[in-house]
C-alpha cells in the first residue's frame, strides 16, 4: 500500500525550500504514463511525412532520462507533490510555474519513492 508513504526533499539550490512527495501507486503511474502516449499522440497526428521522418532519424539529444521520460512530468508532481515550503498552496498551477531544475528533481524523487518497493521486492 502507498497511503501514507512520504519523504521530505530539499532543494539544494534553493537553500531553506524543501517538498513533501508521496508515494504513487501502479494507478497514478499508469496515468502518467497514458498522458506521455496521449501527448505523443496529438503531437504525431497533425505531423507531415516529411517532419514525421526528420524527427524519426534525429540523433538523440541529452536530456530526460529514458525512465522518467516515460512518464508525464507535470502528472506525476500533480500527484506527488503533497505540501511545500513555498507561500503558494500546491496546485495544478503552481507545478506548472515551477522552474525546470525544482521540477525535475522533485519528478526523480517521486519515481525513486514510488519505485522503491519494486527494487525491494527483487532483491
Amino acid at each position: 500500500m502507498t497511503k501514507g508513504r512520504t519523504e521530505t526533499v530539499d532543494f539544494p539550490h534553493e537553500p531553506g525550500e524543501s517538498a513533501t512527495i508521496r508515494m504513487l501507486s501502479w494507478k497514478q503511474l499508469e496515468d502518467a504514463k497514458d498522458a506521455t502516449v496521449a501527448s505523443a499522440f496529438k503531437l504525431f497526428e497533425n505531423l507531415s511525412p516529411q517532419a514525421l521522418e526528420a524527427i524519426t532519424n534525429a540523433p538523440e539529444r541529452p536530456g530526460r532520462e529514458a525512465a522518467e521520460a516515460k512518464y508525464d512530468r507535470a502528472t506525476l508532481l500533480e500527484a506527488g507533490v503533497v505540501t511545500w515550503s513555498y507561500q503558494d498552496p500546491v496546485d495544478a498551477e503552481t507545478i506548472a510555474d515551477l522552474d525546470d531544475v525544482t521540477a525535475e528533481l522533485l519528478e526523480q524523487e517521486i519515481l525513486a519513492l514510488s519505485r522503491r518497493t519494486e527494487a525491494e521486492g527483487e532483491a
